[in-house]
């Protein structure tokens, strides 16, 4: 019905507003309709739920003319309220309401949360779809709560303990460990060490008897192989391994131009 508040999300920024949905049902919003402060900030509207009021339904109702101005203070209001009974680092029941490329959108309540597709998982994560699926009733940890934006971040790798806490104290320099390459990139191979752990082996560290131009002269994607720990940095979860099967790096090899990073990529 024309003037009732209804609670959309936030799809995408057009020229002229914003579009959203609302069950289903495409809506717009038009700049007019929006708050000088939210004009400020279209990008980070992009996700978020709010509460607008409809202006027009098209016939058979297949798109929605909306406004947001009348009925902000009822968004805030709300997102207030339902805020009251979580905080950071609660773990919270929700079910998965919406998947999309960047993440999942799970259903708390009165607001969805975001899960990010890095979120999902310690290990690298291809497809949200691979994790989860529209319907699923899931735990979720609480990272963070945004006011401003009515955005509540949540994570999923985070219900577990960080697996590069324990490797920090098992993995040493010098190490020569068992590995598996997971991807390559222009620069080197990315090789898991253990769940939730990867390295990198720079293309300089792939052969001691020639120089390798390309990193699948050496290596293929599922190849399992070992590999020795040339330099751990754990804060920062980056782990550099060498084919080349030297032992702990020599003052000079330290001293060699930085290498790209080398971690989870």
């Amino acid at each position: 019905r024309n003037n009732e508040d209804i609670l959309v999300r936030v799809t995408a920024k057009k020229d002229g507003g914003l579009n959203a949905d609302f069950e289903g049902v495409s809506a717009f919003i038009p700049a007019g309709h929006l708050d000088k402060e939210d004009l400020a900030r279209l990008d980070s509207l992009v996700g978020s739920q709010i509460y607008c009021k409809i202006l027009k339904a098209a016939r058979n109702r297949k798109r929605l003319l909306l406004s947001h101005t009348a009925s902000r203070e009822k968004t805030l209001a709300k997102l207030q309220e339902a805020l009251k009974t979580i905080k950071p680092g609660d773990v919270v029941k929700g079910k998965v309401s919406s998947i999309k490329s960047f993440g999942a959108f799970v259903n708390l309540g009165e607001f969805d949360g975001l899960i990010h597709i890095s979120e999902l998982a310690w290990d690298r994560v291809e497809s949200v779809e691979d994790v989860l699926e529209v319907g699923q009733e899931i735990d979720v940890y609480v990272i963070g709560i945004d006011e401003e934006n009515t955005r509540i971040s949540l994570s999923l790798k985070r219900l577990g303990q960080d697996p590069w806490a324990e490797a920090s104290q098992d993995i040493k320099v010098g190490d020569k460990l068992p590995v598996k390459i997971t991807r390559l990139a222009q620069f080197g191979a990315f090789a898991q060490i253990k769940e939730g752990v990867e390295g990198l082996i720079h293309i300089t560290e792939m052969s001691a008897e020639k120089q390798v131009k390309y990193p699948q002269e050496v290596v293929q994607p599922g190849q399992e192989l070992e590999a020795t720990v040339i330099r751990l940095e754990p804060q920062n979860k980056k782990i550099a391994l060498s084919l080349r099967h030297r032992a702990v790096p020599t003052q000079e090899s330290a001293a060699s131009p930085e290498q790209p990073d080398a971690g989870n990529g």
